[in-house]
């Protein structure tokens, strides 16, 4: 039943809010586990929110840069 939330239902809802897909979600989550172990699960999530902002707010200034 946890490997079930986990693998499942923690991505989903987590993409939900973040605007990802749930593939992305689990995809990022693995690859922070296996470079960080539980710290990488731990805060995998919240530094892809965070890289997924700043990337698209820079991208908006670099686009009103672009065509003023």
């Amino acid at each position: 039943a946890q490997q079930l939330e986990s693998l499942v239902l923690s991505p989903r809802i987590m993409s939900k809010k973040l605007g990802s897909h749930p593939v992305v979600i689990l995809f990022v989550m693995l690859i922070a586990g296996s470079l960080f172990r539980f710290w990488g699960i731990f805060l995998a999530v919240p530094t892809f929110a965070v890289l997924k902002v700043t990337i698209a707010h820079l991208y908006s200034l670099f686009l009103l840069y672009l065509h003023p």
